[in-house]
């Protein structure tokens, strides 16, 4: 069945209401959301994307005070960058609280969240009463920017397209963690390490295991196998 494409964010939130996927635009591609907040839209989406393994959707919401109810600590450092840098191209991994759904925890019972600075997506966020989790679409080692170019990926398998036209070409988010005397990152994009350490003063270093969400790392091919840029044994990640 051929994918409805527009600007209709009734139509978006509804096929998200009816548990069925929608694609949407961000800053640098195109994703594949679900209502994060249902055990069911989650568990297709993954199914739809192929993720296994340490593979997990990212959660997506408005601003970053909708995405604190989904965590159970926020240093206040986190939310220093939150206030200065989002939305935008920054990507935290923090602890999730026991009531999300597996299914979007890494291993280490953290979770990935973001708000997403793209105005169609930001707008599509406000009227939701639930944030999304989304995957990376992407074909091979090249990332959808267009609608067209993601739609194809899923023929017959979303609700709804969002679309906001073609995606900027450029980096993708910065994916960062916490501890108590520093930054970790684990994966390198659009926010510098030493944009990071000017905004919290405090030391920055990367992950020698780094986690990656899905919606910044994973691929997904039209026979449905999953892909990864990077694929170091035992986790998911980047390599410098």
């Amino acid at each position: 069945m051929k994918p409805i494409f527009g600007t209709d964010l009734m139509r978006a939130v509804a096929a998200l209401c009816e548990r069925r996927l929608v694609l949407i635009p961000t800053e640098t591609k195109y994703v594949l959301a679900c209502n994060a907040s249902d055990e069911g839209s989650v568990s297709q989406l993954m199914s739809v994307a192929g993720l296994a393994g340490h593979e997990r959707p990212e959660i997506f919401a408005p601003s970053f005070d909708r995405l604190q109810r989904f965590v159970t600590d926020i240093p206040p450092v986190c939310a220093l960058l939150a206030d200065r840098l989002t939305p935008g191209l920054l990507s935290f991994l923090l602890p999730a609280r026991y009531s999300i759904s597996p299914s979007l925890r890494f291993p280490d019972e953290k979770i990935s969240i973001r708000v997403p600075a793209h105005p169609l997506t930001q707008s599509l966020l406000d009227m939701c009463m639930f944030p999304l989790a989304v995957v990376s679409m992407a074909q091979g080692h090249h990332t959808t920017l267009t609608a067209e170019e993601a739609a194809l990926l899923v023929a017959g398998q979303v609700g709804y397209v969002l679309d906001g036209g073609p995606a900027a070409v450029g980096s993708d988010a910065t994916v960062i963690s916490f501890e108590p005397d520093a930054i970790v990152i684990h994966k390198k994009g659009a926010v510098s390490a030493r944009s990071l350490e000017i905004e919290s003063e405090m030391f920055v270093v990367n992950s020698i295991t780094p986690i990656l969400p899905a919606a910044e790392d994973a691929m997904v091919v039209p026979s449905g196998l999953p892909l990864a840029e990077f694929q170091p044994p035992h986790f998911l990640g980047i390599q410098e």
